[in-house]
Formats: structure tokens, sequence, C-alpha cells
């Protein structure tokens, strides 16, 4: 069946005006389609988005309410073909409309950060001129598309574009673009997706390691990473704390110590940017600080990080390429937690799990950490790093923290898992053996008898997990006490 003309097709539209199903979208954007599609624009920075265009805009509610709120200083236009539409969204003004059929592509546009199409791709007789303009004025960097359909059916009953399955719109959309994630909404009925170039660059990555005053440690967990694998595309830093800490005075780390934690450092195979602390800030301070300079000063979208007694396996940033892959834009995934296996003989019988996640509301976050998704659990975090910042570490007034913020825990991941409770996103736990916690093994309390045995820590590796392309969730059977206790569970609807 040929395209109809864009006069027809106006005429046609024109003959809307007034219908329920119309004006019932005047304006209003709480639909589930539009929730669906604020999901992955609540997770582009507003500092790297200048441009956005929502196609199929009819009155331009979608701009009004989700777009401009979360883009204040953005150029925006809408692109519709219902002039009584344009003419509404116009009146309300916040954006630029115009007038043009999809079906002929998009109108001139260039570095376009932001294209937004809810409920509209399926109304096409032909979607391809319209994908393939999207896909050619996308910004070569991160420009995003952002779509929501249904599936099956219209309810219309109108011969238009569709698919009875999630497949069909993901190849479909997958011709022009690159698909960068897609959920199912309403009852499985409806798909949104999210999209960029094919040939745009891959997450700038950091890997950060923590010292503190444990160079025995240090060497053994720098020996691990220089073997790793995966490092190309990947910075490295090494962020090594204070001695005299600001608040109470007290030296916390001697400074011989400290520069035989520098020397190791320096003597690496892997190279690490040193960023050394005038101050002793302890661990949950330390991490903070650092993740703020690698996320929001520096711009890196994913930081991997461990601490001085973490050795860490061969594969370990490879398989954490894969979970960045499959979680950086799933909306709620806040952080991939490190995990470990206590025993060396129980990871031996259970080399299966490698494939396994489970996602936990809270639990220790870790690091793997996602920009995209860091400013909503930061923003609930800051009350308890502005009370630990005025402590010192070692020091901290458990009582006091525990009586304000309700959680036993006091360090940063207590203050994390506190924060991350306060929203509606989870972690995600790798069911494998990827890092061996030196401390796990009763060596933080006799460092100088267990020194030997320090040296001989590591970890089992499975070769299968070179061929892990993606993860699933844990069935049930995966969450007994003798592995690891704890309770597999989603944020509630």
């Amino acid at each position: 069946m040929s395209n109809p003309s864009t006069d027809a097709r106006r005429k046609t539209l024109a003959a809307f005006e007034g219908h329920p199903w119309v004006e019932r979208r005047r304006d209003w954007a709480d639909d589930l389609a539009s929730k669906a599609a604020k999901d992955y624009i609540d997770m582009l920075p507003t500092d790297e988005v200048s441009r956005v265009v929502d196609l199929g805009c009819m009155y331009g509610a979608l701009i009004r309410t989700y777009l401009r709120p979360r883009f204040p200083e953005a150029h925006i236009v809408g692109v519709d073909l219902m002039p009584f539409a344009l003419e509404y969204g116009r009146s309300q003004g916040g954006a630029r409309y115009v007038e043009h059929n999809l079906e002929e592509g998009i109108p001139t546009l260039l570095d376009i950060d932001v294209f937004t199409a809810t409920e509209t791709v399926e109304h096409l007789y032909d979607p391809h001129p319209m994908l393939a303009g999207v896909s050619s004025a996308l910004c070569s960097k991160q420009g995003k598309f952002v779509m929501t359909v249904p599936l099956g059916h219209r309810h219309d009953g109108g011969d238009h574009h569709t698919f009875h399955n999630a497949g069909g719109w993901i190849d479909l959309v997958s011709k022009y673009m690159r698909v960068l994630h897609w959920h199912l909404f309403n009852n499985d009925t409806q798909i949104a997706i999210l999209a960029g170039r094919k040939d745009a660059p891959k997450p700038r990555t950091a890997f950060a390691l923590y010292g503190f005053n444990r160079p025995h440690y240090l060497k053994q967990v720098v020996a691990s990473i220089d073997v790793m694998e995966s490092k190309e595309d990947v910075d490295f830093y090494y962020f090594q704390d204070g001695d005299v800490n600001i608040n109470s005075g007290r030296s916390r780390c001697s400074r011989t110590i400290i520069e035989d934690n520098l020397g190791i450092i320096r003597g690496a195979r892997t190279q690490f940017e040193i960023v050394e602390s005038a101050h002793n800030l302890g661990g949950g301070m330390q991490q903070m600080s650092s993740a703020e300079k690698l996320i929001e000063r520096d711009n890196y979208d994913v930081v991997v990080g461990t601490v001085e007694d973490h050795v860490v396996s061969r594969h370990f940033l490879r398989i954490r390429k894969v979970l960045t892959e499959q979680f950086l834009w799933e909306p709620q995934a806040f952080c991939v937690v490190n995990s470990w296996v206590n025993f060396m003989n129980e990871a031996k019988k259970r080399p299966t799990m490698d494939k396994y996640v489970r996602c936990m509301n809270t639990t220790s976050p870790g690091w793997t950490l996602f920009r995209n998704k860091w400013q909503p659990v930061k923003e609930k975090y800051m009350p308890y790093y502005d009370m630990l910042s005025k402590m010192d570490y070692h020091e901290r007034n458990h009582q006091r923290i525990h009586k304000t913020f309700g959680i036993r825990a006091t360090g940063h991941d207590g203050g994390f898992e506190w924060a991350l409770g306060q929203t509606d996103m989870y972690c995600v736990l790798p069911v494998m053996n990827r890092i061996q916690d030196i401390g796990l093994m009763g060596l933080h309390k006799r460092p100088a008898i267990n020194r030997e045995h320090i040296e001989r820590v590591t970890l089992h590796e499975f070769e299968e997990e070179r061929g892990i392309t993606r993860f699933v969730e844990a069935p049930e059977y995966y969450k007994d006490p003798e592995f690891n206790p704890g309770i597999l569970r989603r944020p509630k609807e």
C-alpha cells in the first residue's frame, strides 16, 4: 500500500480535531507512555543537552510536562502534522512548533542531542524515512533517541505499522541506530526504546583504587590488577588517603607508609594517575570525594573501583564492561556491587553461578557507579556526608548517626545504603567469583603474623567467564544461605 500524500494525511488528521482521544492529550502527559519515556529522559545530563526535538508532539504536552523542566536552557522543537494542535502548542510557548509529515523524513535538522517520539512511530505507514533522518541528525557524541510504541493491533483498528512483539521494533530501530536499552510496560503491551548513533563512542570509564595504610595488602592488589585483562579504553587512578585528620588533628597514617604505597603504585605495570589527599579522610569520605572528581568534574560515564584489600580476578574488568553494557541505561539500576566468594572450594563448586545477578533494593553499593544515575542518590546522601565530614572517621559518633538516620552501619556504604533506600533505584549484585576480600580471611587483625598468607591470596579463575555476554536474574535456588544470604527483590511498583 502506497503512502498517502502529505495533503491527504493532513486532511485525515484535521478530522481528529475535537476527538475525545486527541483532546485529552492537550494538557496531559501523565500517561504510561510519557512516564516510560521520562525514565530515559531523566538519565540524560542536562549540561550536555542543548537541542531537543519531539516528533509527533501533538499539543506539546510532553514538552511542557517533561522536556522543558528537564532541559530549561535547551532549544526545543515540536514536530507534527495537526495544524490545530500546533497552534495550541505555540500559544503555550516554551518551544518552536513545526508542521511536517514524518513519513517524508524529518525537517532539516543537525546535531540534535535528544529526539523523542511517544506513541508516534506506529501511526506511520512507513517509519523508515523518519528513523533514517533521526540517525543522521543525532549529534555524533551522546545523541539519544527515545521512543514508545504499543505492541500488536492499534485500538482504533487503523492500518498502521505495528509489531506483535518487542523484537520487531528493536530490529527496526537497529537498522538505523544502536539500541542501548528497552523495557516493556503497561502489562507488557507497550515498549520503550532508547537508542543512539551506531558510531557513538563507548562510555568513558575510570578505574579507581583506594589506598590507606596497608602496603602489604596494596602490593597484592596491584599485582592482581597488573594481570587483569580488558584494560584498553580505561583510565586508572590511585587515591591515597592523607596522614593527619583535619577534624581531630590526629595522625592516622605515617608518612613512611604513604611513601611505601606510592612506591608500589609507581612501580606497577599498570599506569595510575595518583591523587593524594592533603588530609586523612577515612574510607567513606575519600571514596565520596573521588566520585565527585571523576563523575562531576572529569565527566567519566562509569567509575569502577576497589580498595587496597580486594584482590580482583583477571576477568574482573571485562565482566564489568559486560555489566555496564547491560545496566548503564537501566533506569533503576544505580550501580553494580562488588561481590566476593569467601572460600575457594565454594567457588569451585559453583562455576555455573557466574551468569546470574541479583537486584537488591539496598545493599553496599561497592564500586561500579553510573554517572547518568548518580545525582538523585547523591542528593539524598549529602546530609549524611555533611555530618560525617565534620568527624574524625575513626572516631565518628555512631549513636548520633544512628539517631539521625536510623542506620547502624556508619561507614560510606551505610550512608549510601540509606540514601539508596530513599529512591526507587536498586543495586545489581553479580553472583560470581570476581573479587577476594583479604579482610574476610581474618588478616586485618593480625597482618604481621599472616603476612606470608597475604602474598598467596588468589582467586579461582573460571575460563567460562570469557564467554559471558549477558547476565540473567538469579533463580530462586541461588538464594540459599550457604552461598549468599539475602532476598531477591525489585523496587515496589
